[in-house]
């Protein structure tokens, strides 16, 4: 698809160092995080054939870059479906608002309604793509409530950013000395020389671990069952590649009983942090009880004495959101919370965009019928 000098092209490997060198200038984190990011998210997903870049070419120079990567979801009716996540768009500066940015978009949806998807999902947009994507006709099917819990310093710091709309000055005078910004890993440290520590209401032993137990994480996910409502599916080759993110650095805390997993808690953590964003996130938690996976949330918070950490409340089990707010977390990014973000965005094509918006049983748009994990989104 060509248009006055623009061309949309896919991806192929000649074009990598710009390609990098723009997803590097919109995301920031250097050149070699951005080429491990990218392969990452696009060669070695499990669903590599489902995955691919669209590149905007003016003059034989990119100028602008769009993702689709492989997702796998189910639901009541549906064992498995393969849906795209559009990421990475990004324009260079001096070709924005030149009609390439709805150009790339229209290119990369003609490819996708040609490979027979019915619908696109968009897991990880920030708030100026979400809006532009709504005036475009995209649904918001799930915003995800996110809350946080915080010291009083880190509390202090976000009520000044928030009342000086976000400047530069501020957070490095909050920021001087402030062991999130000058040690950030430590809540880790402290969490792995725990060693192993005795459940104090479930008679079971929770251990930290730095890697990811994804077969016995699968199949707990499959012991505990599925209630019907849409999810990716959470196999031991999605957990093993989803916690090699290379942006992140992941923990878990597992619950043990007579050798057998019986919940874990993942743990999220930017290798770059740039407030005011949450430094530390739940991005997944499960377990066979509530009282299991309260165990979990305790030992974290109190050992880890993190001082500050985020979660989506939309996305875990109700019973958990009280545990939650006891704990101490209330609502966090209220800005993008009052607009209904962040959130999981659907679009319909092809066929579909007669359809029902419906992934087997369930509505696509209703937020009762989602089970959304920061894991499936690069939020998390």
């Amino acid at each position: 698809m060509t248009m006055a000098g623009y061309e949309i092209v896919p991806y192929h490997p000649d074009l990598e160092p710009e390609v990098v060198e723009l997803r590097s200038l919109a995301s920031g984190g250097g050149l070699t995080m951005s080429r491990q990011f990218l392969d990452w998210k696009y060669c070695q997903n499990p669903l590599a054939s489902d995955s691919f870049i669209s590149v905007a070419l003016h003059g034989g120079r990119v100028v602008g870059i769009r993702g689709a990567y492989g997702t796998c979801w189910q639901a009541d009716g549906v064992d498995r479906m393969v849906l795209p996540a559009v990421d990475d768009f990004a324009i260079r500066p001096e070709h924005r608002n030149t009609g390439v940015a709805t150009l790339i978009m229209r290119a990369q949806r003609d490819q996708l309604e040609a490979r027979g998807y019915p619908y696109l999902l968009a897991l990880s947009s920030g708030r100026m793509t979400t809006l532009a994507s709504l005036a475009a006709g995209w649904k918001s099917a799930a915003p995800m409530e996110p809350v946080a819990r915080f010291n009083l310093r880190r509390r202090v710091a976000h009520e000044l950013h928030g009342r000086l709309h976000g400047t530069r000055l501020l957070w490095r005078l909050a920021s001087r000395n402030d062991p999130v910004v000058q040690a950030p890993a430590v809540p880790f440290e402290r969490l792995g020389s725990l060693g192993r520590v005795a459940g104090r209401k479930t008679g079971t032993t929770i251990v930290f671990e730095r890697s990811a137990r994804a077969e016995a994480m699968a199949a707990l996910i499959q012991r505990l069952g599925h209630d019907g409502r849409i999810r990716q599916v959470r196999d031991a080759k999605f957990l093993a590649w989803r916690y090699r993110n290379p942006w992140r650095e992941y923990g878990f805390l597992y619950l043990e009983c007579a050798d057998r997993l019986e919940g874990f808690l993942g743990l999220g953590r930017f290798h770059e942090y740039r407030p005011p964003m949450n430094p530390f996130h739940i991005v997944d938690w499960e377990g066979t009880s509530p009282e299991a996976r309260a165990e979990l949330l305790e030992v974290a918070l109190r050992h880890g004495r993190f001082p500050e950490i985020g979660a989506w409340s939309a996305a875990v089990h109700a019973e958990d959101q009280e545990v939650l707010a006891a704990a101490g977390f209330i609502p966090s990014e209220l800005e993008s919370r009052a607009r209904g973000l962040p959130s999981v965005l659907v679009r319909a094509i092809g066929a579909a965009s007669a359809s029902e918006w419906k992934l087997g049983n369930r509505h696509l748009v209703d937020r009762a019928n989602w089970d959304m994990r920061l894991l499936y989104s690069m939020h998390g």
